[in-house]
């Protein structure tokens, strides 16, 4: 949303109909009013799963977020969330791959075995229409390839501005999501 006070009204509108809010990064310019945003993301008082984009520090946010009881900051962490298992990666958006990626998944591997999850990244996976561009795709293959190891059932992710508001059944498994600066309601009911 990047900052954005009307999308921000909008999200806050639809939040009070949602169990949960997920913030795929970037609702800051430039890391720019931070705190006053987040604080309004808590007053929602719903668990809010948030991960940075290439607007904000990964350090920074993990440490404002500790001040806010409903914000769950989630880089590079597993978080279980009733039945789902959120796994979120932060950050970037410019890498085709990314090992630091690849090894956290490699360190967690054994808990993603069997589980509902509910994947957050601000980059896009490589070779859907979420990361299409004019001149190719502009996503992440590490990112495609836990997608089709663990099969997610929900993918949220952002940074194209470009995808904003499109989303993907992948492989007939994974919605693959860029719900944009005023978000987009998603009902998930997990597969028996």
């Amino acid at each position: 949303m990047h900052g954005s006070v009307k999308a921000l009204n909008k999200i806050k509108e639809m939040a009070e109909n949602a169990d949960l809010v997920i913030c795929a990064g970037d609702f800051s310019v430039w890391g720019r009013a931070q705190e006053a945003i987040l604080r309004q993301f808590n007053s929602l008082k719903k668990p809010f799963i948030i991960i940075a984009g290439n607007h904000e520090s990964n350090a920074e946010l993990n440490g404002f977020c500790k001040e806010f009881k409903n914000l769950n900051y989630t880089h590079k962490r597993l978080l279980n969330v009733g039945e789902f298992l959120i796994v979120g990666y932060g950050g970037g958006g410019f890498s085709e791959r990314d090992k630091d990626f690849e090894e956290f998944i490699d360190d967690v591997k054994d808990e993603l075995e069997d589980k509902k999850i509910i994947f957050v990244t601000h980059a896009p996976p490589y070779g859907t229409v979420l990361d299409e561009l004019p001149k190719g795709h502009g996503g992440c293959k590490s990112f495609k390839e836990f997608v089709d190891k663990y099969k997610p059932l929900l993918y949220v992710c952002g940074h194209l501005h470009e995808n904003w508001g499109k989303k993907q059944l992948y492989k007939n498994q994974t919605l693959i999501i860029n719900p944009g600066p005023f978000g987009k309601f998603v009902e998930l009911k997990a597969k028996e």
